[in-house]
């Protein structure tokens, strides 16, 4: 009997300890949203709070809350564990800020900081913008081109384009210009929603961009071009201005050149020789001519191989078996027709020019 009451405290004991380690690991998640721009005081009213739980790429939970008066919000009874990332996002005049946070960022005081919205894109300056050659193709005559630029808001306000219903107008947005022939288009960035919208001669973007804090915001994109010479021309009309310009060509690609760039000289990178070319102190609205020289050519092989893949077979492997034929019956008519290797001959080439006919959708000829 003595031993059976000491069995069921141990297991109560047990039972309490494990109630207790998994009440542990709830908690309330508290936070306070400020308004960030100077002379402007926070309209709870246009804010929600939305705490996604994530585990990996999966998302766990999803809680939304309201704001406070004084800015404070509160998650309760929010099951915390290590391996999970808790991302707490504020959506205020339709811009949303995000903090992720680690279970051991939780237990610091969690602020988000929100500002009002400016229409204008005249709130943003380019702290530097790089070109980079990152190769060629001589074969197909294609140079891909990166292209990454720093961007910076110090208006103390969001930067946040707006599409006005039933009007022809395009909102000011953040536009880059394109060379002319341009494709295979990739854009990255570290801002947070919005969209990549096609515009003439080039792209532009609709995500809000937030006040400048630690780092600038950067955005790059490439994309290749083809070429017929051994030049191109990627001059640009410098819109932001840029307070450092950086052009890098490997020179195994050509040589960069610009009238307005200092040449640094040459930079090996690896096992690869660079050309590097700078200048600082762009004002916005600045045309900058910038060209690649001395593109590489294909090789002899090269143009064979790209004839070989187009009017070569459409044209003139026909012609060659046009005249192979013509030959094999002079042949043929000189010598008789007693010999029947000339006779197999000739039918494997006749053979051959119509598959080619046939093939390619030539004309008969006849």
């Amino acid at each position: 009997m003595k031993s059976l009451s000491v069995l069921l405290l141990v297991s109560l004991i047990t039972l309490l300890t494990t109630g207790l380690a998994f009440s542990d690991t709830h908690h309330n998640i508290s936070g306070t949203v400020l308004n960030g721009t100077p002379g402007f005081v926070l309209e709870g009213d246009q804010a929600s709070v939305k705490l996604n739980v994530l585990e990996g790429i999966v998302s766990i939970e999803e809680r939304f809350t309201t704001i406070e008066q004084d800015g404070t919000f509160s998650f309760e009874q929010v099951d915390l564990e290590p391996a999970r990332v808790y991302v707490i996002s504020v959506q205020y005049k339709g811009v949303t800020y995000s903090e992720s946070l680690s279970l051991g960022e939780l237990q610091s005081p969690i602020i988000i900081t929100v500002y009002e919205t400016n229409e204008s894109s005249n709130i943003l300056t380019f702290e530097s913008y790089n070109v980079i050659v990152t190769g060629t193709d001589p074969q197909n005559r294609m140079i891909e081109i990166l292209e990454r630029v720093s961007i910076k808001n110090e208006s103390g306000t969001t930067f946040s384009p707006k599409f006005l219903e039933d009007s022809e107008m395009m909102p000011d947005l953040l536009r880059f210009a394109l060379p002319i022939g341009a494709k295979n288009l990739d854009v990255r960035s570290n801002l947070i929603g919005g969209q990549i919208l096609e515009v003439d001669r080039g792209f532009a973007i609709d995500t809000p961009i937030p006040p400048t804090t630690d780092e600038p915001h950067y955005l790059e994109f490439i994309y290749r071009i083809e070429y017929e010479g051994q030049k191109i021309d990627i001059s640009r009309n410098m819109r932001f201005g840029a307070e450092y310009f950086r052009f890098v060509v490997p020179l195994s690609s050509g040589i960069g050149t610009s009238s307005h760039l200092n040449d640094l000289g040459r930079a090996e990178i690896g096992n690869r020789e660079f050309q590097l070319l700078e200048t600082e102190g762009i004002e916005g609205g600045f045309f900058l001519d910038l060209f690649i020289e001395g593109l590489p050519q294909p090789t002899v092989i090269n143009h064979i191989n790209r004839l070989l893949n187009g009017a070569y077979i459409k044209y003139a492997l026909p012609l060659i078996f046009v005249f192979v034929l013509l030959l094999a019956i002079y042949r043929t008519r000189k010598n008789g027709f007693n010999n029947s290797h000339h006779e197999h001959e000739l039918k494997l080439l006749r053979e051959k020019l119509n598959e080619s006919k046939l093939r390619k959708n030539l004309p008969d000829g006849r």
